[in-house]
């Protein structure tokens, strides 16, 4: 373990195989990446992990801001604001919803399709 308290990187396998990998589209490197915010890339590639590395890409993942947050050691008003960002620029559609009282219940994420 290093200072920091991080684990040192063990490298990646030679060989890949079929489990343990989380397929990417080309297109989030070549289009989105180039120009985005550091941060929302962080956001971006969980969301990657969580839908398409458990082949959820239809239905998307349900998190709450604060579980994103967490799990990427963000601030909650960063992954807010990146969330934010992203359904304004089309990448991803959030699926809101909310508790009997009204107050948030945890969203739905997914990537958007080229035909919506």
């Amino acid at each position: 373990m290093r200072r920091d308290g991080g684990e040192d990187w063990p490298g990646l396998p030679r060989r890949f195989e079929a489990k343990g990998w989380t397929p990417v589209p080309d297109l989030l490197f070549d289009r989105l990446l180039p120009n985005c915010d550091p941060r929302y890339w962080r956001v971006v590639s969980y969301l990657v992990r969580q839908t398409y590395g458990w082949g959820r890409e239809e239905e998307g993942v349900a998190r709450s801001i604060r579980q994103i947050a967490r799990a990427l050691s963000m601030r909650v008003a960063s992954v807010a604001e990146a969330l934010k960002a992203l359904e304004a620029r089309g990448v991803i559609v959030v699926e809101r919803t909310q508790r009997q009282d009204g107050s948030p219940e945890v969203n739905r994420y997914r990537f958007r399709w080229e035909d919506e």
